[in-house]
C-alpha cells in the first residue's frame, strides 16, 4: 500500500440515493486506526453536524452532508512530513439504513493537487442504528492474492483462485482448542501436508508470504518446514523454492534460492506473526511485525505449487499449526516494521459482497475475444438502488460484461484470470477484478458511458501473454 500524507473520499453514495449520515469514518490500515492524529475538512458545507462528529468515537454525535455535488469529498491531512498507509474504512452509522454510505473511492496524493485513485470502497454493510462496521474491513490487494486460508473450512481456499489443496503427505487436520481467530486452526504438527496446485510463480517480481504459527515443541537440530513454494510439484529436492522453517536449536530460517539462516529464536506454545516479502529485489522478514532480517536477491522463481506444513520432504514437516495463510503475488504489503492484523484476513476487496444487478447480467459486448456470461465475483461497486451513482472523474451508466477463454479445439475453455480496464484515451486504470474461475466471466459495471476502454487479462501462471481487447464502448442499460 502507498503512504501519503493526504488521503480523500469521493463518489461517495448513500444507501437511498440521497444524503449520507454518519456517526464515524476512520482509516484503518493491517487493522489498526490511523486517522485519529489526522485532521479532517469537508470541501463543501455539511448539512448538519461538523466533521469532527467522524472522529470523536462516538457514534451517538453525527454529521449529515450531501455528497453529490461536483466537487464533494472528505479529505484527511496527516500533516509535514507526516505519512499514513490507508487499506479500508470503518463506519459509525446514525439512525437510519437509507442514509447509511454505501460505498466511496478513496484516492491519495503528496500535495493535495495530484491525486491518485486506490480502489473503491464498500458496499459497506449496514451495522445497525448508531453502531460500528466491523474492522475486518477490505483488502485493497484481495486480486492479487493467489492463496488465502482460514482453515474455517477445513482447507478452503478463500482466495480469488479458489484452489482446491489435497494431502500430500501423512493427514494433516484442523484444531478447535489452538487458534488464532474464528474457530479452527491447520493442524500440521507432524501429522502430514498439503500440495498447492497454482499461484506461486513469484518470478523476480515483488510478493508476501504471512500467516500465525504455534510451534507446538522444541525444535532441537532438525530442520522444520512450515511452507515451500514456487515448487515444480509437490516437495523441491532443491533450492530453487521459497520455503519458512524452523533450523539449528530453535531458529526462524528461509531458503531462497539458497538457505538463508537468521538468529531470532522460535517462542514455543505462542502464536506469532510471521511475513515474508520482496519488494524491488529486498527481501524481509517479520516476526511480529518486526522485521528480523533483510537482504537482496532477485532470484527468479518459476514454479507455480507450492506445500504447506513442511518442505524438502515428509522427515522435514513441522510441528506447527498455521493459521491464516495468505500469498500475495506481486505485492509487497510490507516493507518496514509494522502492528500485526488484529483480525482475519478479508475475502473481498471491499467492506461486504455486492451482489451483481440484472441489468449488467443482460448487457454484452461484441468484442470476439470478449463473450457475454453472468459474472460471479464479489467487490464490484454496485448499488441496489435504481438510480446510478455517478461520480466526478470515473463512474457512470455504462457497464461492459464478458467473458475470458483459453483457445482450444474444438472448443474454448472458460478460465479465471486477472482483468482489468483501461480508459484508452490516456491510459489510466479504472477499474480491476477476477474472471470466474467456471464460468471465465467477469463485469464492470457504473463505468463512464462517454469513454471508451480496453480490456486487458493477464495469465498469472505466466504460460500465456496478456490478451487485450481495445476501443470497447460500455452498454447502458
Amino acid at each position: 500500500m502507498p503512504a501519503a500524507r493526504y488521503w480523500r473520499a469521493i463518489g461517495l453514495s448513500a444507501y437511498g440515493g440521497g444524503d449520507v449520515e454518519l456517526s464515524e469514518f476512520h482509516l484503518y490500515a493491517a487493522g489498526v486506526r490511523v486517522d485519529d492524529s489526522a485532521t479532517l475538512t469537508c470541501t463543501l458545507p455539511l448539512v448538519s453536524g461538523t466533521v469532527s462528529d467522524l472522529q470523536d468515537d462516538n457514534t451517538t454525535t453525527v454529521a449529515r452532508f450531501d455528497p453529490t455535488p461536483p466537487g464533494f469529498a472528505l479529505q484527511w491531512d496527516f500533516g509535514s512530513g507526516s505519512t499514513a498507509d490507508v487499506a479500508f474504512a470503518r463506519l459509525g452509522s446514525a439512525a437510519s439504513q437509507s442514509l447509511f454510505l454505501s460505498h466511496f473511492d478513496l484516492e491519495y496524493s503528496s500535495d493535495a493537487l495530484n491525486w491518485t485513485a486506490l480502489g473503491r470502497q464498500g458496499r459497506f454493510q449496514w451495522p445497525g442504528a448508531n453502531a460500528l462496521t466491523t474492522t475486518a474491513g477490505g483488502d485493497l490487494n484481495y486480486t492479487d492474492t493467489t492463496l488465502l486460508m482460514h482453515f474455517e473450512s477445513a482447507f478452503a481456499d478463500n482466495s480469488p483462485l479458489a484452489q482446491t489443496l489435497t494431502t500430500l503427505q501423512g493427514a494433516p487436520t484442523v484444531s478447535t482448542s489452538i487458534k488464532k481467530f474464528g474457530a479452527q486452526a491447520g493442524d500440521f504438527r507432524r501429522t502430514g501436508s498439503l500440495q498447492i496446485p497454482g499461484g506461486m510463480v513469484f518470478g523476480t517480481d515483488d510478493f508476501t508470504v504471512e500467516m500465525w504459527v504455534y510451534w507446538n515443541s522444541a525444535v532441537g537440530s532438525a530442520e522444520w518446514g512450515i511452507c515451500q513454494l514456487s515448487t515444480a510439484s509437490g516437495y523441491a529436492q532443491n533450492n530453487s523454492n521459497v520455503a519458512i522453517l524452523a533450523h539449528g536449536s530453535g531458529q526462524y530460517g528461509l531458503y531462497f534460492g539458497g538457505f538463508v539462516p537468521t538468529s531470532t529464536a522460535i517462542t514455543l506454545a505462542t502464536w506469532q506473526h510471521l511475513a515474508l516479502t520482496r519488494e524491488s529485489g529486498v527481501v524481509r522478514l517479520f516476526v511480529d511485525g518486526v522485521k528480523i532480517h533483510e537482504f537482496s536477491s532477485s532470484f527468479n522463481f518459476t514454479g507455480a505449487q507450492g506445500v504447506l506444513g513442511g518442505y524438502y520432504n515428509s522427515s522435514f514437516n513441522g510441528d506447527v499449526l498455521i493459521d491464516e495463510f495468505r500469498v500475495t503475488n506481486g505485492v509487497a504489503r510490507y516493507v518496514a516494521d509494522f502492528t500485526p492484523p488484529t483480525d482475519a484476513f478479508p475475502d473481498a476487496t471491499n467492506g461486504g459482497e455486492i451482489p451483481i444487478p440484472a441489468a449488467a447480467r443482460l448487457s454484452a459486448n461484441s468484442n470476439p475475444f470478449w463473450r457475454e456470461a453472468i459474472p460471479a465475483v464479489v467487490g464490484l461497486a454496485t448499488t441496489t438502488a435504481s438510480r446510478s451513482v455517478r461520480d466526478i472523474y470515473l463512474a457512470g451508466r455504462g457497464s461492459i460484461t464478458a467473458t475470458v477463454k483459453e483457445d482450444g479445439t474444438p472448443t474454448d475453455t472458460p478460465v479465471r484470470r486477472k482483468v482489468r480496464l483501461v480508459r484508452d484515451r490516456d491510459g489510466l486504470m479504472v477499474r480491476e477484478t477476477w474472471s470466474n474461475a467456471t464460468t471465465g466471466a467477469y463485469s464492470f459495471t457504473e463505468i463512464d458511458e462517454n469513454e471508451t476502454y480496453s480490456v486487458v487479462s493477464y495469465d498469472h501462471n505466466d504460460n500465456f501473454r496478456a490478451v487485450i481487447a481495445d476501443r470497447i464502448t460500455p452498454t447502458v442499460a
